[in-house]
């Protein structure tokens, strides 16, 4: 599947393309559930958010860019 997650519907489409079978969604939903799969929430790490390092990280990209523009004339 070109999918990067498998989503619910992402699924169905896979089923109804490889099986021609269609399905609900909730039926989906059920297998899914059954068979150990569960919705995952993506984790979140702003508390990890340094502003000091990100300041720098700015600077330093900065003063790359124009490092690389006076190499290039």
């Amino acid at each position: 599947m070109p999918f990067a997650l498998w989503k619910r519907n992402a699924v169905r489409e896979f089923i109804r393309q490889r099986f021609n079978v269609k399905m609900s969604l909730q039926t989906v939903s059920d297998y899914l559930k059954l068979w150990g799969f569960t919705p995952k929430k993506a984790i979140r790490r702003a508390y990890e958010h340094n502003e000091k390092r990100v300041r720098e990280w700015v600077k330093y990209k900065a003063a790359m860019e124009v490092s690389e523009e006076a190499c290039s004339q």
